[in-house]
């Protein structure tokens, strides 16, 4: 040990200029230290004066190589002194301006557009990753703001001007890595401003082009000298419409206008996502449903084709698991099928029928808490013919419809189907179920009838070719049943019955015979004559 520590105090001053004398210095250094940790002897204090004597001028010289730009040699004796001697040597200040320079040199060589350069090459995309990590590392250390200040200056000044004049693919790079790296906005599209400015006719073109694209990539509002008149305006109209608080017409129609606008969506990001959020609070919309495909006319609707195949075989498999083939009504016409199959299945999402349906369905949770409904598994069983087919289909499916707006069995929510003709479908799904449409000739008079089987739904299907196939609609519903009035083969007339639903607050009725004469059981909601 003593050997080894005499060796690394004859090395000092050699040590101090770097290079092999300082690799020599910390190699004795280190066999110093390993024998005073065999022998348990402390030389903490005498390596510390040690490297006190040592840091000046080692600090002196890697500063010059530093200022000269030998970052190599910099870079080498650093690594010679690892990082705990680096702190201790208070070089740390030199690590984080070397690894700033490194970085510069590094975004330098990726994004200056090179000789003959088209476009911004794979191999350009690897360098840029690599320089903005650098950069970023020492970014994090700089408490000064030096190095922040610098790569701005770098960007705005040298590399952004660069690009712009080289081609729409490295402006795009260019103002990637500004964002990136957390330049000011408002600084950066000034910057490109002034630039495109002095551009020649085609070069503007061909960015005015570009830009509102990159924009949209960014998730940046295009800017105002970029927009059309047109975009301006729909910008314009939405921003007013965002400061009117409880409007939700009005915003939505400016939602609208911006999506018919040719480049309204890449103008107007910003305030879109503002807009999107306040529509899907103001009718509770499930945060699957993607708001901005349902602007449609004067509508927030959408019905998008489900292309999930795992989801459809669900469907079909809820089709012929509900089906009765060998129960006949006398509301069937023609012969009973055996079995039907989910040809395609089509999500309705529909913001004002959804948002009319969760504040009734709310209401009539507090009503049946108030009237004391039971909703229990015992209930159904005992006095409603046991659970419904659909809710023990999709339980043992393990699908969950509903995840998120959950059915509220308190109301006694639940998926039901409901047959009908291709046009009263397409009304439906359109606008909602429409009460004074009902029939007051049903069985149990004017009210929406669904049925738990699909058997039964399919008294009332009517078919239409499509595509050389005649197909019939069925609707799969969320129903409120609410308080449930069990109507069997004694139910009264079709008057005394609405009237005692309005009497004792009953939101539906179950019509059922099956336990006499092996019928289906339907569900008739009565609701809006309340």
């Amino acid at each position: 040990m003593t050997e080894a520590f005499q060796r690394a105090t004859e090395l000092l001053p050699s040590a101090s200029a770097g290079g092999n004398g300082l690799e020599e210095f910390m190699d004795a250094l280190e066999l110093a230290e390993f024998h005073s940790n065999r022998i348990q002897q402390d030389i903490a204090a005498a390596l510390s004066e040690l490297l006190a004597e040592l840091r000046p001028g080692l600090a002196l010289v890697v500063r010059k190589w530093l200022q000269d730009g030998n970052l190599s040699q910099v870079e080498h004796t650093l690594g010679i002194l690892g990082a705990a001697r680096v702190d201790t040597l208070g070089l740390c200040g030199i690590q984080q301006e070397l690894q700033r320079l490194r970085g510069v040199e590094l975004l330098q060589a990726a994004l200056l557009p090179g000789a003959g350069q088209i476009g911004f090459p794979e191999l350009k995309k690897r360098q840029l990753r690599h320089a903005v990590m650098t950069i970023r590392a020492a970014l994090a250390d700089d408490s000064s703001g030096n190095a922040v200040a610098a790569v701005r200056k770098l960007l705005i000044e040298e590399l952004l001007p660069k690009c712009i004049h080289h081609s729409n693919e490295s402006t795009g790079w260019g103002i990637r890595t500004a964002v990136e790296l957390h330049l000011p906005n408002d600084e950066v599209w000034d910057a490109v401003h002034t630039i495109y400015q002095s551009l020649p006719g085609e070069r503007k073109q061909g960015l005015s082009s570009s830009l509102p694209q990159l924009c949209r990539e960014l998730g940046r509002d295009v800017p105002e000298w970029l927009l059309t008149p047109q975009q301006a305006a729909c910008q314009d109209a939405l921003r007013s419409a965002l400061l009117r608080e409880g409007d939700a017409s009005a915003l939505q129609a400016a939602c609208q206008k911006v999506m018919e606008t040719p480049g309204g969506s890449e103008a107007c990001q910003e305030e879109m996502r503002q807009a999107i959020t306040r529509l899907r609070t103001s009718f509770r919309l499930p945060a699957a449903w993607d708001v901005e495909s349902m602007f449609a006319g004067d509508k927030l609707l959408a019905k998008n084709e489900i292309t999930d195949r795992s989801l459809l075989a669900v469907f079909d498999n809820l089709v012929k698991q509900t089906a009765e083939p060998d129960v006949r009504t006398r509301d069937r016409r023609g012969g009973v099928p055996r079995s039907f199959t989910a040809v395609r299945a089509v999500q309705v999402m529909n913001a004002a029928s959804w948002a009319s349906y969760l504040q009734r369905r709310d209401e009539i949770v507090t009503q049946c808490q108030d009237l004391g409904a039971r909703h229990d598994a015992a209930h159904w069983r005992e006095n409603l013919n046991g659970d419904l087919l659909c809710k023990s289909f999709l339980k043992d499916t393990g699908v969950d419809l509903t995840s998120d707006t959950p059915l509220a069995p308190e109301a006694n929510e639940c998926w039901l189907l409901h047959g009908t003709s291709h046009a009263a479908a397409e009304g439906i799904t359109s606008e909602d179920f429409d009460m004074t449409r009902s029939s007051p000739s049903g069985l149990f008079g004017a009210g929406l009838y669904f049925g738990e089987s699909a058997s039964k739904s399919d008294e009332y299907v009517e078919g239409k070719l499509i595509g050389g196939q005649e197909l019939f609609p069925l609707l799969l519903c969320r129903v409120t049943l609410g308080y449930i009035y069990y109507c069997d083969t004694r139910y009264p007339d079709r008057r005394q019955l609405e009237s005692r639903c309005l009497k004792e607050q009953w939101h539906s009725v179950l019509g059922d015979r099956k336990k006499t004469s092996g019928t289906f059981r339907e569900f008739i909601v009565y609701d809006n004559l309340q």
